[in-house]
């Protein structure tokens, strides 16, 4: 938008340029105009000279002896300070941005038409007459054939081009390039569901540019629509459910009924006034209306929508509406660069983004020719004001850093569906992960029939897979959706054949992709994502490099396994283990088994349930058989637990198995793990590079001892008292390896832990479990989100800095601190409850001392457009750690209140202004339309 000055013009007249002819290049940075001073030099010098001889230039003179010269001087000064001054007051409304309606000349050009060259395959070249017609579709004469008139019009919808591409970019351009067309003179149309082409040659480069840039004006414009549209979708699809013999009208009752489920109170007076103004006077209704029904008052689809508009009227967005319209109906072109600018914080806007916004959201023909935006246009705008930012949907992080400055998005026990001890294992649930951006996926190994290595939660009765077929489906799922590795983190139980047999599957259906780089123990630093795109790595125990066949090696039993033991079956009536799921902060370190769990973990009935662990058939798709045969271990448990001696057997045998002593009320239990020899084939162990699982002794000892490329794992309470204890070691250690943490094996319902601890030292793999929706799946989704969704997250600098000394506890520097405000403003369609009675929590969670809240007060009776206007304010002290996060709950008197929907970010990807908040459900599926109006600023 320039706001330039005609050289004939008055000094304070501001004129507006219609149109920039094609030879003016485009600015994509608003400039600053040269001063006022400068373009209109009579008039300063007209002024200075009254300024001399004026009485004021009277008094400088003889008071002051002042030469005239020097009076002139002052008095150029000053006035080009006050023209300045008036600049900057009013530098929002005569900034130098030039509203250009290209798009609309060049729309007028196409509906004139010009000939072209028309190019074909076999080298034929035809002249024809294109021109688009006022349904917008591109229209030109057909093939000509000797003795014959031309053939019908060929009519292409400009939405159905599907791409536009300029110089020789298909296949007819690409044979032809010796021919005598320059390049800069063609462009090509693709449309249609077969990708036709279309080949044309314009006569100079100039109309070939005007063309191209006015069909995709067009195709924009005409799909346009699609933005705004899907609040309407939603109307009509509410109006269709009411109209159940589809008579295609409802009846004024049906109308008030209908609106009333949707919870929008309207009385009938308010109705009939509001459908009399959609209609207006009575003698023109519509035609449609007429023939379709008997009752004056039914209406159509084509009314209902209005009306509906009409009932929900936005008072929060009016009152934002009418500040920048001052007082009218409309917002001009520079009322909306002043609310772009100041509101939604983009101060750099050029021209073409404010074009932009009006093409893209005023749905009113007219008020677009004329540069201006409505009510409707105004609330589409501000519907399309996510609070996310946008950038932050692609990749735009540095992917050049080693493996350990990311947090990697990590699942556990991937093959579960439900919970860890008798739910369905499938191998479909590494493609959901794999597909929602997880890059580390979880493989217990275990020895299956028939030489077949299989995939379950050893020692339980969840149902089996086989290993081959999550080989394959990890291979065609691993980079469907980021190209960066992917980390199989193996849980080996396997004898050396079937080892031999997993390393054979690795390699014929990975081939290439498996990274079996020789690492050197010389190596200072893990290799990038970057340089590891499309590699899958294994995380496994690998043999040293001077052997040459299979070989034992010791680990703790604690690498060996992961899976729920006897000494917490045995412990596990005493504690409650926190779900990580309530508004409080991060847990103690010692989560216990939830009591609703305690009756089916007793020691004893495990172990009965555990003997029949062979009997299991194999179940590639889901646990059938095996549920009907616990139904059937089930009812016969009782006779079974008569005989004592059968018990303590299977006890013993048991307590062989996992490798642990029987005593109870261990102190330390982790720590008085003993170490266990188990065979490692060389095939496996070839496989494994960068990610090698090295057992753990303490931070000073990994330093000293241990390589960039050996990485350990920390059960949940384990990691909490390393934190506690030792928060800047741990922090240290992160810089160089990578930590891997996983649940507690308490956690038999699939519940899951807080990840943000873990985070705040720098672990990279926190493996939740991805079947359980929760707060701390919200928090894994947000901080996933980010950068792209690729599953790489590049953590903050004093997380990855060698002199960095952070500490999750603190102190911080009062340089990374800042003030949040948000107001909450309005909800919007929310998820139906029978009580209707919302509040919204405001929560930031991140560093301890970060940890804050702000619940708003219930309105009562409003579930669909509930209004707050309360502002909660947050002093942040470290954003690069911290998430937001919107919950919204339905008050009830007599009960638990109804979780309505969330919505969590990270601080960083919240953006200012006027923002929609969407609301997800627990297991992170879209509300919508559901959503919270809010506005954010940051300081």
């Amino acid at each position: 938008m320039t706001t330039g000055q005609d050289q004939g013009s008055h000094p304070g007249e501001m004129t507006v340029q219609a149109a920039a002819t094609p030879e003016s290049p485009s600015r994509d940075v608003v400039e600053r105009p040269p001063s006022i001073a400068h373009t209109i030099p009579e008039d300063v010098v007209a002024f200075l000279i009254i300024l001399t001889y004026s009485p004021l230039g009277y008094i400088f003179q003889k008071y002051w002896a002042w030469d005239p010269r020097v009076v002139y001087l002052v008095a150029l000064v000053l006035l080009y300070a006050t023209l300045e001054a008036l600049r900057y007051v009013r530098r929002w409304r005569i900034e130098d941005v030039e509203f250009i309606f290209s798009g609309e000349e060049l729309q007028t050009l196409l509906h004139k038409g010009c000939h072209f060259l028309k190019m074909r395959s076999r080298g034929r070249t035809y002249k024809r007459f294109y021109v688009v017609d006022e349904q917008n579709r591109l229209v030109y004469d057909g093939s000509k054939k000797p003795g014959r008139k031309k053939n019908e019009e060929i009519v292409v919808d400009i939405s159905d081009i599907t791409d536009i591409r300029e110089g020789w970019e298909t296949e007819t351009f690409k044979q032809k390039k010796k021919k005598n067309v320059q390049q800069t003179c063609c462009f090509s149309l693709v449309f249609g569901p077969k990708d036709k082409t279309l080949d044309l040659v314009a006569d100079t480069e100039e109309l070939r540019d005007k063309w191209v840039k006015g069909l995709r004006f067009m195709r924009k414009k005409k799909k346009g629509g699609e933005i705004t549209s899907h609040f309407e979708d939603w109307i009509e699809c509410k109006f269709r459910s009411a109209d159940t013999d589809n008579k295609g009208y409802l009846t004024f009752d049906e109308v008030l009924d209908k609106l009333a489920r949707m919870h929008i109170p309207i009385d009938r007076e308010r109705a009939k006034k509001f459908i009399k103004r959609i209609r207006g006077d009575k003698d023109n209704k519509s035609e449609k209306d007429s023939k379709t029904s008997k009752d004056p008052e039914a209406i159509s689809i084509t009314h209902f929508i209005p009306l509906y508009f009409l009932a929900i009227k936005r008072v929060d967005l009016d009152c934002i509406f009418e500040k920048y319209a001052e007082g009218t109906d409309v917002m001009d072109l520079y009322d909306l660069a002043d609310f772009w600018r100041r509101q939604q914080h983009n101060a750099d806007a050029t021209r073409e983004d404010i074009q932009r916004l009006l093409q893209a959201h005023e749905p009113i023909k007219s008020a677009f020719q004329l540069g201006l935006m409505t009510k409707q246009g105004f609330l589409s705008l501000l519907l399309d004001q996510h609070i996310f930012n946008p950038d932050h949907r692609r990749v735009y992080q540095d992917m050049e850093q080693p493996l350990a400055h990311y947090y990697i998005a990590t699942s556990h026990n991937t093959y579960l569906t439900e919970d860890q001890i008798r739910g369905p294992s499938s191998v479909d649930a590494y493609a959901r992960v794999l597909l929602k951006g997880c890059r580390c996926v979880e493989l217990d190994c275990w020895d299956g029939p028939n030489n077949e290595p299989i995939i379950y939660h050893g020692r339980t009765l969840t149902s089996k897979i086989l290993f081959r077929d999550v080989v394959k489906t990890i291979n065609d799922n691993a980079f469907q959706k980021s190209s960066y590795p992917v980390i199989l983190s193996i849980e080996n139980h396997c004898s050396l054949v079937q080892q031999k047999i997993m390393a054979k599957y690795f390699k014929d259906i990975f081939g290439a992709k498996i990274c079996t780089d020789a690492v050197s123990l010389a190596l200072e630093k893990l290799p990038s994502p970057e340089s590891l795109k499309g590699k899958i790595l294994i995380k496994n125990k690998k043999l040293p490099n001077d052997v040459e066949g299979d070989a034992d090696v010791v680990v703790d039993e604690e690498e060996l396994d992961e899976d729920l033991s006897v000494e917490d079956l045995e412990n596990g009536n005493s504690k409650t283990l926190e779900n990580g799921d309530s508004d409080a902060p991060p847990p103690s370190p010692t989560p216990t088994t939830p009591p609703h769990l305690t009756r089916d973990l007793s020691l004893d009935s495990s172990i009965e349930r555990l003997e029949a662990m062979d009997s299991i058939n194999l179940n590639t798709t889901g646990s059938t058989k095996s549920i009907e045969y616990i139904q059937q271990q089930e009812a016969t448990s009782q006779k079974r637990k008569e005989s004592s001696g059968k018990v303590s057997s299977l006890r013993n045998t048991l307590l062989r198995r996992t490798g642990t002593s029987g005593t109870k009320g261990s102190k330390d239990s982790s720590s008085k793990r003993q170490k266990v020899k188990i065979k490692l084939a060389k095939e496996l162990s070839d496989l494994v590079s960068y990610c090698q699982a090295g057992g753990f002794r303490s931070f000073q000892h990994s330093m000293m001892h241990q390589k960039c490329f050996e990485m350990s794992s920390f059960v949940e309470n384990k990691t909490l008292a390393l934190i506690r204890d030792e928060p800047i070691d741990f922090v240290d250690h992160t810089k160089r390896q990578l930590i891997r943490t996983y649940p507690n094996g308490r956690r038999v319902d699939s519940s899951n832990y807080c990840p943000l601890p873990m985070w705040n030292v720098g672990c990279q793999l926190v493996a939740l479990n991805y079947q359980t929706g929760s707060k701390p799946m919200d928090l894994n989704e947000a901080m996933f989100t980010d950068n792209g969704k690729c599953g790489y997250v590049l953590k903050p600098d004093f997380l990855r800095k060698p002199e960095s000394t952070f500490s999750c506890f603190g102190p911080f520097s009062n340089a990374w601190q800042k003030s949040l405000k948000i107001k909450i403003i309005s909800c919007s369609q929310l998820p139906v409850t029978k009580t209707q009675n919302p509040y919204i929590k405001v929560i930031i969670d991140g560093v301890d001392s970060d940890h804050q809240k702000y619940k708003t007060k219930t309105i009562k009776d409003d579930g669909f457009n509930p209004h707050w206007n309360e502002e909660a304010t947050f002093q942040v002290k470290v954003p690069e750690l911290a998430f937001v996060r919107f919950a919204v709950h339905d008050y009830e008197s007599k009960s638990k209140d109804n979780f309505l929907g969330q919505y969590t970010l990270p601080f960083n990807s919240l953006l200012p202004g006027y923002r929609h908040v969407p609301l997800l459900s627990k297991r992170g599926a879209s509300l919508s339309p559901a959503c919270v109006f809010i506005h954010v600023s940051k300081e």
